[in-house]
């Protein structure tokens, strides 16, 4: 990267992390943050040199798989600079089961095998919890 490059990379990484520290509740300005977190990666990315993929012949299918890349990484930036209940409404877009709060009956404990080695036989066991 050349001494441009990087001065724009550390620049823009800084008021990314800025702005995505600064919370506020009103959703019209956290939209516009967003919106303006994913231009700033864009042009991040952008700064970088194109990435060709491993084979050359197929130019054009690593340029638009890494160009997908930045698309979802962007979208993660624009989700996190929403509030709890905005991310939540966004997230059920996707799956309608996505965008609820997880509930104490949901542990991790129910269900859990441990696994123990046994220093004398060398053998593996599972126990239930």
């Amino acid at each position: 990267m050349r001494f441009q490059e990087q001065i724009l990379f550390f620049i823009s990484a800084c008021t990314l992390i800025y702005f995505a520290y600064e919370n506020d509740y009103d959703n019209m300005k956290n939209r516009y943050r967003g919106i303006i977190g994913c231009i700033l990666f864009i042009c991040m990315m952008g700064s970088l040199r194109p990435y060709n993929g491993p084979i050359k012949r197929f130019i054009g299918y690593w340029r638009f798989m890494f160009w997908l890349g930045v698309c979802y990484n962007a979208f993660l930036i624009f989700l996190i600079f929403q509030n709890e209940i905005e991310a939540r409404q966004l997230m059920k877009l996707g799956d309608q089961s996505l965008g609820r709060s997880v509930t104490l009956e949901h542990q991790f404990q129910e269900n859990f095998f441990l696994l123990q080695v046994d220093q004398e036989s060398s053998k593996i066991s599972l126990e239930n919890d």
